[in-house]
């Protein structure tokens, strides 16, 4: 039997998406970010973008970085 998975992103909420985390060149990936806004058009969520020094992720992690990221009628906010 073959289910398909539901996933559901909570209201007012964002979270970030980033793909090929696997790739030689993960710094140059895009990330994107899924909002689900509540009824007041408003929603928030953090941002974590962390910087490899080596292409197989060994323990010289050198740099990170975080944003919270507010979404409030129709504009977009990064705090960091």
């Amino acid at each position: 039997m073959n289910k398909k998975a539901n996933a559901w992103l909570r209201e007012g909420y964002i979270v970030q998406q980033q793909y090929n985390l696997l790739s030689s060149n993960i710094n140059n990936n895009q990330v994107s970010l899924l909002a689900n806004l509540d009824q007041h058009k408003h929603a928030e969520g953090y941002v974590y973008l962390e910087y490899y020094s080596t292409e197989f992720f060994n323990d010289n992690r050198s740099e990170y970085v975080h944003y919270k990221i507010v979404i409030n009628g129709g504009s977009i906010f990064a705090f960091s």
